[in-house]
């Protein structure tokens, strides 16, 4: 059990060729188990134009307990496919992303890179990923998405791991 506050700005602006904006997060958990309190700090810029839309974003988490007891309520900060080192302690993770659609085709590539620290072991490490998704809505209510993912800079903390994946989605 634990309780939380938080806050989140958003902002962003259109002018003639596109659409420039970004957002401030900031959480802290208060853990009731003894457990060292969660905190997370995430920061993004994003600009539109052309048909094309970037993305560069920082996350940082608590030194002691990582983001805490945040994750239990859904991952809503992790960009990445995988993400992994993003649940340890002491994360820093830097990345970029672009997105623009080809015909009825959406794809979106993403890079970063993550220092942290392990819960299990309090070494040390760093992780690189990249994730790319392409999309295709079939109707308005079924789509599929192609997922490849892949992180370099495995260790025993981390392992490095290839993906390929297929998301079939249907909304009603």
């Amino acid at each position: 059990v634990f309780s939380a506050l938080g806050a989140k700005a958003k902002y962003s602006t259109k002018f003639k060729d596109g659409e420039f904006g970004g957002t401030l997060h900031y959480a802290q958990s208060d853990e009731e188990d003894g457990r060292p309190d969660g905190k997370m700090f995430e920061a993004t810029l994003f600009a539109k134009m052309n048909g094309y839309t970037g993305t560069l974003g920082y996350v940082q988490t608590g030194k002691k307990n990582g983001w805490g007891s945040f994750n239990i309520a859904g991952d809503q900060i992790v960009p990445f496919e995988e993400g992994d080192a993003m649940y340890e302690k002491d994360v820093k993770t830097f990345y970029g992303m672009l997105s623009t659609d080809i015909q009825k085709v959406n794809i979106t590539a993403l890079y970063g890179t993550t220092d942290f620290t392990s819960r299990a072991t309090n070494k040390e490490g760093t992780q690189d990923e990249i994730s790319i998704w392409a999309s295709y809505p079939f109707t308005k209510s079924l789509s599929a998405t192609l997922i490849y993912d892949r992180t370099f800079g495995g260790s025993s903390i981390i392992p490095t791991v290839e993906q390929f994946g297929v998301l079939l989605v249907y909304k009603f």
